[in-house]
């Protein structure tokens, strides 16, 4: 039996799974095998499992998490032919190739939810006290449960900063990526794995969306940034979509799907951007179009 649980990079996937996986471990006498597969190995392949790891396996009733799945070859190169047990795979894509049991897609928290974990980290007393600058610190994190453990591990350390002084530093989006960062949890780093081997297209196309700072938008819009057909900016998106850069909002309209941008996604877009720009030589530098260059959605 297989579940794969997909999303966003900081979104919660892992935390989940074991989570899932200490509830249920129990039920399988061999135990646990917890397998984090990195995103690329020294030369640019997609790493796979030590093949130790079927032999193990074999004939085993045994529970396995395969952590950071890229794709179905993955999980496929892990499992032995006699294998007998459960997999929890977690990745940013689907995985639609493979025959799961069940599928979870996680989403990004309401504010309600956001709020709760930023009070887990930081302190309900804290949360409690402020509850106004603790929306807004959520806000600003998007709801990514990663970005509200890093702002509540940056509140725990400073157990003398009201809340207020962290959604002050947080509303300035130039440095909010520099913020939400505390101890091994980096938003910036988590978010730009996902840009990895994009192609110049995908590159373009976020550097246009986020200078364009729309947080929704139509395969239409996208067109009209990239001066593309709408057929080939719908495929544009979908593949956008497949890395985890994109999430579709929910609902139509006229003009097709509507794509969602993380805020957090399109600062990281933004900073990647800058810094091509300045390895470039000046007549290679792509500019957005004068349309683009709008302020963010949050500081209007």
């Amino acid at each position: 039996m297989i579940v794969a649980i997909s999303g966003m990079a900081g979104v919660g996937k892992t935390a989940l799974a074991v989570a899932v996986a200490r509830a249920v471990v129990a039920d399988y006498p061999n135990g646990m095998h917890f397998v984090h597969l990195p995103e690329r190995d020294a030369l640019h392949r997609r790493s796979l499992p030590d093949p130790r790891l079927r032999e193990i396996l074999a004939d085993r009733r045994a529970l396995l998490v395969l952590d950071n799945v890229a794709d179905e070859e993955q999980v496929r190169a892990a499992l032995p032919p006699r294998f007998r047990g459960a997999v929890l795979v977690t990745g940013r894509r689907m995985l639609t190739g493979l025959d799961c049991h069940a599928r979870v897609d996680l989403d990004v928290l309401p504010s309600a939810a956001a709020v709760a974990v930023l009070a887990r980290v930081a302190g309900r007393a804290r949360v409690k006290a402020e509850p106004k600058a603790a929306a807004e610190i959520a806000l600003h994190c998007g709801g990514l449960p990663l970005a509200l453990r890093a702002a509540g591990g940056w509140l725990a350390a400073r157990r003398h900063w009201p809340l207020a002084a962290c959604a002050a530093r947080l509303r300035d989006e130039h440095g909010r990526l520099d913020w939400l960062a505390a101890g091994g949890l980096d938003v910036r780093t988590a978010l730009a794995s996902s840009f990895t081997g994009l192609g110049d297209a995908e590159r373009q196309a976020m550097t246009r969306l986020a200078a364009a700072g729309r947080a929704e938008f139509t395969p239409g819009l996208l067109a009209g940034l990239v001066g593309l057909p709408v057929a080939a900016a719908e495929r544009l998106a979908d593949r956008l979509l497949d890395a985890r850069l994109l999430d579709a909002a929910g609902g139509r309209t006229p003009g097709g799907v509507i794509y969602r941008l993380h805020e957090l996604v399109r600062l990281v877009a933004l900073e990647r951007a800058a810094g091509d720009r300045s390895r470039q030589p000046a007549d290679q530098v792509i500019v957005p179009p004068r349309s683009c260059q709008v302020h963010s959605p949050l500081a209007q």
